[in-house]
């Protein structure tokens, strides 16, 4: 599955984006014999700070959805490089 991603430069050096998508979770726990998959609406936003052409570093958070009695989200920081 997949996600749409839509960016809005604020300056030359700061970025901002939301996404949208599908995505497919399942859960299998032998503790309490439970197996669940479930098609998902994912959604997130992020920023970007560019420190100069090529080095860059962003901050995600996106919400993947649900399956069974768990709630699945993440929140992710990166290095971007770019040769």
């Amino acid at each position: 599955y997949g996600a749409g991603k839509v960016g809005l430069a604020f300056t030359d050096k700061v970025a901002a984006h939301a996404k949208l998508g599908l995505d497919y979770l399942a859960l299998s726990s032998d503790a309490s014999r439970a197996d669940d998959s479930e098609l998902n609406i994912m959604y997130g936003i992020g920023g970007e700070f560019k420190l100069n052409q090529k080095l860059s570093i962003e901050a995600n958070y996106t919400v993947l959805g649900d399956v069974g009695f768990v709630d699945v989200s993440s929140i992710n920081a990166g290095v971007n490089y770019k040769f």
